[in-house]
């Protein structure tokens, strides 16, 4: 029993290894926001929600300038038509605000998915496909996160962003996106932070609790309360999407 409860402390400490790196991950410095026209701002605007459409798995020349171009906007359809990836292949998206976006703040478009999926986003400026700068990633719940893309001067109604996403063995369901600002988005980011402090801390307490009431027992279920305590709690310091 001792043999089993030392193997499953081991395995409990690696498996922290990952969660503290996607907790850490640095953000690279974000835009200044006095570079966004003082006549555009408005900011008492609600964030605005995207229309969401992906790219036909048939089509089979789909590089960015192709994409961004707007020569295969044709060959995009909502998810529930167009879904029929591949397993693991990486698709496009295309994300049109309904309505302009242009906050005080930072404006940002944040994507919830599984911590296994990598995104870039373009968007097009002059002609140009410009790749929007990821600033940061936000742990969450259930083995998800947010990653943070900077907006450099906010979002016009109807003008589309690109994402190619590769989401691995992921579905597209569990890809989300919304804007928001920097400010907002690092305010929930401390709070859920807090949250998966006291989950992790509250969690480790009772695996120890179990553990030294087995000292004083000396009943074996009490190591296996402890050991099922100790691998919940890494599970809660994993990155996730509300």
């Amino acid at each position: 029993v001792r043999g089993l409860f030392a193997a499953c402390i081991i395995a409990w400490v690696g498996s922290l290894i990952p969660a503290a790196a996607a907790i850490a991950a640095p953000a690279t410095e974000a835009p200044d926001p006095a570079a966004v026209p003082a006549a555009a701002i408005d900011p008492s605007a609600p964030a605005p929600k995207f229309d969401l459409k992906v790219l036909d798995p048939a089509v089979e020349h789909s590089s960015v300038s192709a994409v961004t171009g707007g020569s295969l906007d044709d060959r995009f359809a909502p998810p529930a038509k167009a879904w029929s990836r591949a397993g693991g292949a990486p698709y496009w998206a295309k994300l049109v605000p309904r309505d302009g976006f242009r906050p005080a703040g930072i404006a940002v478009v944040v994507m919830q998915a599984a911590r296994q999926t990598e995104a870039e986003l373009f968007a097009v400026r002059a002609g140009e496909a410009v790749p929007l700068t990821r600033i940061m990633r936000l742990p969450q719940f259930l083995g998800t996160e947010d990653t943070v893309f900077a907006v450099p001067g906010g979002l016009e109604q109807g003008r589309a962003l690109y994402a190619r996403i590769d989401a691995g063995a992921g579905e597209f369901s569990s890809v989300g996106f919304r804007a928001s600002t920097l400010d907002h988005v690092l305010a929930g980011g401390t709070e859920r932070a807090r949250m998966i402090a006291l989950a992790f801390g509250a969690l480790t307490a009772m695996a120890l609790a179990a553990l030294l009431i087995w000292f004083v027992l000396a009943d074996p279920v009490f190591v296996l309360y402890a050991t099922l305590f100790f691998l919940q709690a890494p599970s809660s310091s994993t990155p996730a999407s509300n």
